[in-house]
């Protein structure tokens, strides 16, 4: 909109509609906190928890819509949090419990930063960080990258059975905003990965002034030839029958120094 330009009908229509989602956030994130509260003594703890991942994840998604973005790794956190502790759980366990207590404290701090129109989120950033190496707890964390569904299911069996910390991504975009804003300690991308290929992601991770700026990379090919200078991928795999073997044989040698910077 030009500078000194009164905003469109559609312009007010998405403010006011930012505005009530604002509005609304304390009640949503108490819902979201007492729905965590209630697995302490549920009698149906996969029906609660399938609510609770739900929630949140609709939260996330409302969000980013409104332009929310400091949300979105909290949320992100908390959902990893779920999905890989308490999928397949039948109990909350008290660590679990204050770790995603710990998440819900986070968006109130980011709510009322929001609320008071501030833009400066660093504080909030350096403990998002801080509750992601707990979560991880002391594990290598990794961003696996592929739109192939049996890529990343092959990828994910390799990297589990090295109790490494997987998060996945299907897009370059959806995963370049994580690594902006969550700790990592390895990235795993395919080549092609929609509209930001893995070329173009390291390039971009590289380029940027993130907390995983200089992590080590991977990068799954079917090409022939070297990736290009700007992308500089620290190890190259090729997608083929050694494709599991490499991508362990390197994996593993990583872990000892993933260990020793989480002390």
């Amino acid at each position: 909109m030009p500078s000194g330009a009164s905003p469109s009908k559609a312009e007010q229509l998405l403010q006011q509609l930012r505005d009530t989602y604002v509005l609304e956030l304390p009640s949503r994130i108490d819902a979201i906190e007492n729905a965590i509260l209630n697995l302490r003594e549920t009698e149906d703890f996969e029906a609660q928890f399938q609510d609770l991942y739900r929630d949140v994840h609709s939260m996330k998604g409302t969000a980013g819509t409104h332009g929310l973005q400091v949300f979105t790794p909290i949320l992100h956190l908390l959902e990893d949090l779920l999905s890989s502790r308490l999928a397949r759980a039948t109990h909350i366990e008290a660590e679990n419990l204050e770790l995603a207590l710990a998440c819900v404290d986070l968006l109130r701090e980011a709510r009322v930063c929001v609320a008071a129109n501030e833009s400066d989120f660093a504080a909030i950033e350096m403990r998002i960080q801080a509750l992601g190496r707990r979560l991880s707890a002391g594990a290598l964390r990794v961003l696996l990258v592929d739109n192939s569904r049996t890529s990343r299911r092959l990828c994910m069996q390799v990297l589990h059975a090295l109790n490494a910390e997987v998060t996945t991504a299907s897009d370059g975009y959806a995963a370049l905003a994580r690594l902006l804003h969550e700790p990592f300690d390895l990235l795993v991308t395919g080549s092609e990965i929609g509209t930001l290929s893995g070329d173009a992601l390291i390039a971009a991770l590289r380029l940027s002034r993130s907390i995983n700026r200089d992590i080590r990379t991977i990068l799954l090919t079917s090409r022939h030839g070297a990736p290009t200078v700007e992308t500089e991928p620290d190890h190259v795999i090729a997608r083929d029958a050694r494709l599991v073997q490499n991508l362990s044989d390197y994996v593993g040698r990583l872990q000892p120094v993933a260990a020793a910077a989480s002390d």
